[in-house]
């Protein structure tokens, strides 16, 4: 398919790095990771995941404050999850 950007609207209380990560199927995972800039708003974020168009994947996983061992709580939003064609150029 060639719908391989990922559009996804966050509501983040924190500026924190969020994780994207393909897994599943027969080929290996990939992670791709976006900084939180702005806080406490809807903000549209888009993963290119283009390199991977041939790979056999089946799940998107999103990590809220990836890589970070966070003991609080912390409430994260998502919206309008979907797989979009990039831009023609």
């Amino acid at each position: 398919a060639n719908t391989n950007q990922l559009h996804v609207k966050i509501w983040s209380p924190k500026a924190v790095p969020i994780g994207f990560k393909l897994e599943g199927g027969t080929s290996p995972a990939v992670e791709i990771v976006r900084n939180v800039t702005r806080t406490n708003e809807w903000v549209e974020y888009v993963v290119d995941f283009s390199g991977q168009a041939a790979a056999n994947h089946r799940a998107v996983v999103i990590f809220f404050n990836f890589g970070v061992n966070n003991p609080e709580a912390d409430k994260y939003y998502i919206d309008d999850v979907e797989w979009r064609r990039a831009p023609y150029k």
